[in-house]
């Protein structure tokens, strides 16, 4: 793979993993708004911890971790700010 394809596959891994987590957290848990805000807060900076895990299977190196740390980083945002808000608003790129 070219290197522009594996940081672009990096960076939707990121996406990938801290949408699936918010998506988790949200289903299994009563809480709203602010309460909902600080649950997530704190699953979605345990997931990103390991977040290198997530790039092994694609066979990506730690070169790409900043990559995939930046794509994840994008939806935690949206996350946090639609749990507070009410409202979830897709990033973009």
């Amino acid at each position: 793979m070219e290197r522009d394809v594996q940081h672009a596959f990096a960076y939707l891994i990121g996406r990938g993993v801290a949408a699936e987590k918010a998506l988790q957290t949200a289903i299994n848990s009563n809480a709203k708004g602010t309460d909902l805000a600080d649950i997530l807060r704190i699953n979605l900076k345990m997931t990103r911890e390991q977040l290198a895990s997530h790039l092994a299977p694609a066979k990506l190196g730690p070169e790409f971790l900043s990559a995939a740390e930046e794509g994840f980083d994008a939806v935690r945002a949206a996350a946090l700010r639609g749990a507070a808000n009410g409202k979830f608003v897709i990033p973009r790129q």
